[in-house]
């Protein structure tokens, strides 16, 4: 222990928190121009009109387009400062304070790299100024260094489950390795790739083992700098990997900046007008506080293993646990309220008020679609709505699996609007079980799938209507090509799409909507009618048969039994049109007109005259007198006398 703390107190150069501090600066002022650059202020923090609130951080809101814009453009400005060194901890502190706040935003601008770069800014905080020729107490070195450990370990621990095991996420994120000469395939098999994914365990939950022996730390960075620049070619994850090969240079000696300019390990090489002693600008507290804020890091991810169950899917304790690359999640959801007074139910598409990028996450984060349930609840009330439930319909895929629902979707999401009584829903403990096994062959989901199914029918079918009505072709047909994606639609919709497909030239795709299953309040019977006539209007006769055939399958509508038959008749169809006057004559016996239809055509095609007499008197018992029946009366007199 007294070694221990000698070593942290030990004076050492300090060239390698120099070098660490301008490329850490520099990262911050590309992360700001990326934001500037992509238009992520306008889109990400002042467009959207909702922003999900981090627990307790519900009064931070944005500013003004022009206020966010000069705070980003000062962010700019503040990473080159601290690149260069100028009043570091005043630096570092702004910084802290303006980066806080664009991240405390929007919960679902959260990345990992923005927790590192947070964390980061408060040990430069707490830090002495340090110079390229001066000096610094070792312990400041040791900080950033157990800030990166904690990072590998814990990242090493997430990946203990079965998905990483079986080397799914990796061969999801690096699949275009296949493309590689000659040795493409052999870097995408599945040996290479699980052998590769155990290897990431064994060598970030021993990171301590392996970057703290001199034998093998130059191996272990080798490995590191190596999977750094992996991640950064194959996942869009902005500076982190970048911000992590920087932390991993602490490892190196700390005068390895110093040694390459032929200065002694001391710092004292070459005179230095701005040379900082270790003592200037540290005090204890400062080292205390460091001491503290490294324990916390390395206890704080620790609470995931209270969460239990599949973390990757139920989202329990996922901010601040260095959770990496290990869970690829797409996903959609739709909700629907319900008006307890009045029953009356409205379905809502998350896309009507979120940005893409919200959307995407709320799918995915079973958290902020309960957030997302009670704002809804609240603007229900705010519109004067009485109590409400709020139901959510979802389909998300982990890790390549075939779509499942995160809820249950007749789970009330906002007990506490209907039953005051009642604790607002705890998210983790509600999510349902993973059922789908592994996706070892992981399924490929349609390009579109995400935007179809979040949108949902009845809102693509609204955008091509605005689409054409606007006379923007080419928009309408590319929102029309994400129907056939949407998982779950009601028939209604289905047979919207249909005519939609048709309207530019999607035929076997508009065919399959008329197959999509009824919702549990639709009539399969009176859907296909509607479409029906739209159909036969259109002049799609073999898609209009088939909705007829489809009402028949399910209920032996007079209606859609008696349009069958005409067009059969019409078509020559004889034994077509016999098999649905039949059915309809057995349905409802009294009906005139098919009775005598079917005794026509008895008598003229089947040479069954004497099952066609007995048809036409038993009409003629009710009206003898009534023209039909004397038509067909004729009819047969003629046939019968006729040789």
């Amino acid at each position: 222990m007294v070694r221990a703390r000698k070593t942290m107190d030990q004076s050492v150069s300090a060239s390698s928190l120099v070098v660490l501090r301008v490329c850490f600066g520099i990262a911050l002022s590309v992360e700001a121009l990326r934001y500037v650059l992509n238009d992520w202020v306008q889109s990400h923090l002042v467009g959207p009109t909702f922003h999900f609130a981090y627990p307790g951080l519900g009064w931070v809101t944005p500013s003004s387009l022009t206020a966010m814009s000069t705070i980003i453009g000062f962010l700019v400005v503040l990473g080159a400062l601290l690149a260069v060194g100028w009043r570091t901890r005043w630096v570092a502190a702004i910084s802290l304070l303006c980066w806080g706040y664009v991240i405390a935003i929007d919960r679902a601008l959260y990345l990992n790299h923005h927790y590192l770069v947070l964390n980061l800014l408060v040990i430069w905080c707490l830090m002495p100024q340090v110079r390229r020729r001066g000096t610094v107490r070792f312990v400041w070195v040791g900080g950033v260094r157990a800030l990166l450990l904690v990072v590998y370990v814990w990242a090493g621990v997430s990946k203990l489950d079965a998905d990483w095991a079986a080397g799914i996420p990796m061969a999801m994120g690096t699949g275009g390795l296949r493309a590689v000469p000659w040795i493409g395939p052999f870097l995408v098999s599945q040996p290479f790739v699980v052998s590769t994914s155990w290897a990431l365990i064994v060598i970030e939950i021993g990171a301590p083992v392996w970057l703290g022996l001199r034998r093998t730390r130059p191996w272990a960075m080798a490995a590191f700098a190596s999977f750094h620049v992996a991640t950064a070619f194959f996942y869009d994850i902005g500076i982190f990997p970048w911000v992590s090969l920087a932390l991993l240079s602490a490892w190196f000696s700390p005068s390895w900046a110093d040694r390459r300019r032929g200065i002694d390990s001391d710092g004292q090489g070459v005179q230095d007008s701005v040379a900082v002693s270790a003592g200037e600008g540290d005090t204890v507290w400062r080292r205390r506080a460091l001491l503290a804020f490294t324990v916390f890091h390395m206890v704080a991810p620790a609470r995931a293993l209270l969460v239990g169950g599949n973390l990757a899917w139920n989202g329990g304790a996922q901010l601040a646990s260095w959770r990496l690359l290990t869970a690829q999640k797409t996903g959609w959801c739709r909700f629907e309220i319900l008006e307890v007074e009045t029953g009356e139910r409205s379905q809502v598409s998350p896309l009507y008020e979120l940005t893409v990028w919200q959307a995407g996450k709320l799918a995915r984060n079973p958290d902020m679609i309960v957030t997302y349930a009670r704002h809804l609840a609240e603007r229900a009330r705010a519109a004067g709505a009485g109590p409400v439930k709020v139901f959510v319909r979802s389909g998300v895929s982990l890790n390549g699996r075939v779509p499942s629902p995160v809820f249950d979707s007749e789970l009330n999401l906002v007990p506490e609007f209907t039953e005051p009584e009642s604790p607002p829903l705890g998210a983790t403990a509600h999510v349902l079980p993973l059922e789908a096994g592994l996706a070892l062959d992981s399924v490929k989901l349609s390009d579109g799938w995400w935007e179809a199914n979040m949108w949902g029918a009845a809102a693509i079918l609204q955008q091509v209507g605005r689409a054409d009505e606007a006379g923007d072709e080419a928009a309408a047909r590319q929102m029309t090509t994400l129907l056939p994606l949407v998982e779950e639609m009601s028939l209604l919709d289905a047979t919207g799409s249909t005519l939609a497909l048709l309207r530019f030239g999607f035929r076997a795709e508009a065919s399959q909507m008329l197959e999509r299953p009824a919702g549990s309040r639709e009539s399969v019977c009176l859907v296909m009618l509607r479409v029906d006539d739209a159909l036969h209007k259109l002049g799609e006769h073999a898609l209009s048969d088939r909705a007829l055939r489809r009402c028949v399958a399910d209920v032996r509508h007079p209606i859609a039994l008696g349009r069958l038959a005409d067009r059969a008749i019409a078509a020559g169809d004889i034994p077509g049109a016999q098999r649905w006057l039949e059915l309809l004559v057995i349905e409802d016996p009294g009906a005139l007109e098919p009775s005598l239809k079917l005794a026509e055509l008895y008598a003229k095609y089947l040479n069954r005259r004497n099952e066609a007499r007995r048809l036409l008197d038993a009409v003629a018992l009710r009206q003898p007198t009534h023209p039909r029946v004397v038509e067909v009366r004729r009819v047969l007199d003629r046939l019968t006398t006729t040789p």
